[in-house]
C-alpha cells in the first residue's frame, strides 16, 4: 500500500464510509472515526519507516564500504584540495565518499 493511498483512505474514503454507516445505523460513529484515523496514521507511519529503511540500506552499505573498508588511512589522509572529484590522492572527495554522494 502506498502512502498516497493512506491519505486517500483517511481524507476521502473513510469519511464517506462512516457517514453512510452512521446514517444507516442512526448512530454516532465519531469515536470509531477517531480510532480508525489513529490506526490509519499508525499504518502510514509503519509503511513510511519501512520505506526509509529499505532505501537507506544501499546508502549505508556504500558508506561502510567506502569509509570503513575503503583502504583510506583517515588519520593521515590529506585535506581536500579542490583539484578533482575522482578520489585521487589529495583530491576534493575520496572515492567512498563520492560513491555515497552519487548512490541512488
Amino acid at each position: 500500500m502506498t502512502l498516497s493511498k493512506f491519505h486517500t483512505l483517511k481524507e476521502s474514503t473513510l469519511p464517506k464510509l462512516l457517514s453512510a454507516a452512521s446514517e444507516q445505523l442512526d448512530a454516532d460513529l465519531s469515536d470509531d472515526r477517531d480510532t480508525l484515523i489513529q490506526v490509519i496514521d499508525n499504518m502510514d507511519q509503519l509503511v513510511f519507516e519501512e520505506f526509509i529503511k529499505k532505501r537507506s540500506r544501499g546508502l549505508v552499505e556504500v558508506m561502510e564500504n567506502g569509509i570503513l573498508r575503503g583502504g583510506v588511512d583517515w588519520l593521515n589522509a590529506g585535506k581536500p584540495t579542490g583539484e578533482s572529484w575522482r578520489g585521487a590522492q589529495g583530491s576534493e572527495c575520496h572515492t567512498g565518499v563520492l560513491e555515497a554522494i552519487s548512490a541512488e
